[in-house]
């Protein structure tokens, strides 16, 4: 499972994956679902949150 610490480092990987939202709306969006591996912790399961992407995308088109 790959993971990142830190809302700092989620918003680093969106803005690598091209998907650019700014800290309030992951704040948001971490209250609205479980994209953590721990929820005592800050560790982000970046697979569920690329899951959570493809999700986003095809719900635009």
């Amino acid at each position: 499972m790959r993971t990142v610490q830190g809302i700092s480092s989620v918003l680093a990987y969106l803005d690598s994956v091209d998907y650019h939202v700014t800290e309030e709306n992951v704040q948001a969006l971490l209250a609205d679902m479980d994209v953590t591996s721990d929820n005592r912790s800050s560790h982000f399961n970046l697979d569920h949150i690329d899951w959570w992407i493809n999700q986003q995308q095809h719900l635009e088109l």
